[in-house]
C-alpha cells in the first residue's frame, strides 16, 4: 500500500499495489490525484482524514485499447463488486420438466465511467481474463442455485463457458472439485459453449463433455446454425440443448430463406436427439411455427428480459 500526503492537514490519498502496475510512479499519480481531490472539497481543520481512492482507469492511463489494461480493469470490477448475474427465463412449449434460467454477467453500476468503451465486455472475452469471469460467475451461480432450491427445487440453470476456459487444462480439473463441494444434483446444470468455439477446439470439447458426462453435468452449443453444414457439429460431438445463433433467428423473422435455414438447422438438432432452445424471441408471431417445427424451448424478451432475480412465473405457461 502507498500513501502520499501533503500540507500540514495531513490529507492522505490510500491506494493498492499489485501485479498490473506498469510502473511503479503510476501509482503515486494515483496517491496525489487523490489528495488533490480530497483538497478541493475543503479538509481544513480536519487533521486526520483519509481516503481510500481506486480510480476505475487503468493505471497504465492511457486507453482501454491494450489487452492488459482492459484485464486490469475488469479484475477491478470483480473485486469491487461491481458485476453481478442476472437471469432470463426460458420457456417449454411442450412440458415444463425445469424452471429453467440462463444466466448472464452485468455491471451493477449504471454506466461505465466516461471514457471506457461499451463493448468492454467483448474484448475481455478475449483475452484470458475471460478465465477468471467464468470461474466467478460459476461460483456465484452455484451459491444462488444452492438457494433458490430451498424453495424452487425445480430449477435449472444454463451456464456459459468462454473460449478461454475450453482451452484451459486446468479448467475442468477445477469446475469438478468446484461443483463436487457444492453438493448439487448434476440434474440442476447445463453449461454451454458457442459452436465456434467448439470448431477451434474439438479435441478439448471432447474432453469437456466426457467430464461433465461422468459428472452426470449436461452440455449445450449456443450461436448455432453459422456453419455451412447445418447438424454436422453433432457428428463429431454429443450435445444435449442447441440453441441457434440470433442472426439466425432474426432471418427466419425477415425472410423465406432465413426461416428454411433456421428449420433445417432445428431438423438437424432434432435428428440428433438434441432439444432445442430458440432465443431472441421478441414477439409471438413466430412461436407457432416453431411448435410445429418441435422446437423445445423459447428465450427471449418476449417471455422477460434479463433480471437480477429469478422471480418468472412458470404456471403462467402451462
Amino acid at each position: 500500500m502507498m500513501y502520499a500526503s501533503m500540507k500540514s492537514t495531513a490529507c492522505r490519498g490510500i491506494t493498492a499495489v499489485h501485479d498490473d502496475a506498469d510502473e511503479p510512479t503510476s501509482w503515486i499519480d494515483r496517491c496525489l490525484k487523490a489528495v488533490r481531490a480530497l483538497d478541493t472539497e475543503g479538509s481544513a481543520g480536519t487533521s486526520t482524514r483519509v481516503r481510500l481512492f481506486e480510480d476505475l482507469y487503468p493505471t497504465s492511463v492511457g486507453s482501454l485499447n491494450e489487452e492488459n489494461n482492459v484485464k486490469q480493469f475488469v479484475r477491478q470490477m470483480l473485486e469491487q463488486k461491481m458485476l453481478g448475474l442476472v437471469y432470463q427465463p426460458i420457456v417449454s412449449l411442450q412440458h415444463q420438466d425445469f424452471e429453467d434460467y440462463e444466466v448472464f454477467t452485468r455491471q451493477t453500476i449504471a454506466e461505465l465511467p466516461p471514457g471506457i468503451p461499451q463493448d468492454l465486455f467483448k474484448r475481455a472475452f478475449r483475452t484470458n481474463v475471460a478465465g477468471d469471469l467464468d470461474r466467478w460467475a460459476i461460483l456465484e451461480s452455484f451459491k444462488a442455485l444452492k438457494n433458490r432450491l430451498a424453495t424452487h427445487p425445480k430449477t435449472r440453470l444454463f451456464i456459459k463457458i468462454s473460449a478461454i476456459s475450453l482451452r484451459d487444462t486446468s479448467f475442468v480439473p477445477w469446475l469438478r472439485i468446484s461443483y463436487q463441494a457444492t453438493g448439487l444434483d448434476p440434474k440442476h446444470l447445463v453449461f454451454q459453449i458457442e459452436e465456434k468455439d467448439v470448431s477451434l477446439a474439438i479435441s478439448s470439447t471432447r474432453e469437456l463433455s466426457s467430464q461433465l458426462n461422468r459428472l452426470g453435468l449436461l452440455i449445450g452449443v449456443t450461436h448455432y446454425g453459422l456453419s455451412s453444414s447445418p447438424g454436422r457439429i453433432f457428428s463429431d460431438l454429443k450435445f444435449d440443448f442447441a440453441k441457434p445463433d440470433q442472426s439466425c433467428v432474426l432471418r427466419a423473422s425477415t425472410s423465406t430463406e432465413g426461416m428454411e435455414h433456421l428449420s433445417a438447422c432445428i431438423t438437424a438438432a432434432k435428428s440428433a436427439g438434441v432439444r432445442v432452445i430458440v432465443p431472441f424471441v421478441e414477439d409471438a408471431s413466430i412461436i407457432p411455427l416453431l411448435w410445429k417445427l418441435g422446437v423445445n424451448h423459447i428465450q427471449g424478451y418476449y417471455i422477460q428480459s434479463p433480471g437480477p432475480t429469478m422471480e418468472y412465473d412458470f404456471s403462467s405457461q402451462e
